[in-house]
This record gives C-alpha cells, structure tokens and sequence, in this order.
C-alpha cells in the first residue's frame, strides 16, 4: 500500500490540548512524512468512545512521557480499543513511549522517564512479548542487566533510529545505517550485540 493511501489514527502524548487534536496540527505533521492528511485521523480524548470503530490501517503513539501519555490513554478508556485494532491487524506503530507502551510492562521506564502521573500499576498494553529501552546508551546499559536478571521476557535494546517489526511470534530487528553494523546485529530477538555496551559516544 502506497503511503498517501494508509489511513492512520494518531494518538497524541499527554501535552496535546483539545484545541491541537481539533486543529489540523498532527494532519500536518503526518503529511511531511508522506501521509495523506484527509487520511489521518487524530485521537480527541474528550470524545474517545468515537473513535473506537475506525476503517484504519495504522495507529500510531510517538514520544511524550510515557506513564503519563499511557495514563492518560487509560483515563479515557482507549486501551482496549488499540487492543482491539491490533487484534484485527491493524499496525501498531510507536515511537519512544509509544513504543515502550506496546509491552508487557513499564516498571523499567522508572529509571529514565519521570512518572509525573503517580502512575502504580505499570503494566502496559501487552501488544507482543517483550519489554523495550528505547534511546538506549551506556548509561542505559544498568537498567538492561538488571531486568533481564528479573525477568524471563524478552528485552530489546533500541538506539536512536533502530526499530523493530513484530509480526505474530517473529521479531525483526532494523538497525539503523549509522548505528550499528547489521552483521552484529541479532536479528531474531532484536537485541543489540552486547558489544554495544562500550559504545558510549551513541545517545
């Protein structure tokens, strides 16, 4: 499918006013990276319940705190209508703490993100098996050896630019160019090589 056609349902962070998501702000943002803007649709959390039964393609959550833009998806009642369109096949696309809230939990995210919200019960949308670290660097590299010693799940280190592709029980995992060699790269869990640890000039 061609870009221009996908229709997409963006999700705003916690900062987003009723004035932004009834503008056309996040319609013109999608459109810089090809989208159609009749064909994005944007998330009115005062509303929520109107945009549970969309003819979408995609729903995507970019970055933002993340246990207060997941809070917020809570408060209004939307978890499970994503839940639901991932169910249906309908891709999920995130980006920093839209990516983190795609996992199984978000307990982890303490040691990096502020939980403005008070937020006590971290776990998250469950979309696939797994937790991530985004942004992830060498000072990040304690909260990854620490939750991998806590838990049995899978955990995915992504830099800046790195993603993942989960499709039914596969991984895939897409360095980017300047990042890291793809021949270091494991590819079936989507983990960084451990070599990375000692990289410290990356953020």
């Amino acid at each position: 499918m061609p870009l221009s056609e996908c229709r997409l349902l963006y999700i705003p962070n916690e900062k987003a006013s009723a004035k932004q998501m009834r503008s056309d702000r996040f319609q013109k943002r999608c459109a810089a990276f090809g989208l159609s803007e009749q064909n994005v649709i944007v998330l009115d959390y005062y509303h929520a319940e109107r945009f549970t039964d969309l003819d979408i393609d995609a729903m995507y959550i970019g970055g933002g705190n993340t246990f207060s833009t997941y809070m917020r998806i809570l408060r209004h009642g939307f978890s499970d209508a994503i839940r639901t369109y991932a169910e249906k096949g309908v891709v999920y696309i995130g980006g920093s703490c839209g990516a983190h809230i795609a996992g199984t939990d978000l307990k982890h995210v303490l040691a990096f993100d502020e939980n403005t919200c008070g937020m006590t019960d971290f776990h998250a949308l469950g979309l696939f098996r797994g937790r991530l670290i985004c942004h992830y660097s060498e000072e990040r590299a304690p909260v990854y050896k620490q939750l991998t010693a806590q838990t049995d799940e899978p955990v995915y280190r992504l830099r800046n630019g790195d993603s993942i592709v989960v499709e039914d029980a596969s991984v895939r995992f897409f360095p980017s160019w300047d990042n890291t060699d793809i021949s270091t790269a494991n590819e079936e869990t989507g983990c960084m090589p451990d070599a990375f640890e000692s990289d410290s000039d990356r953020h």
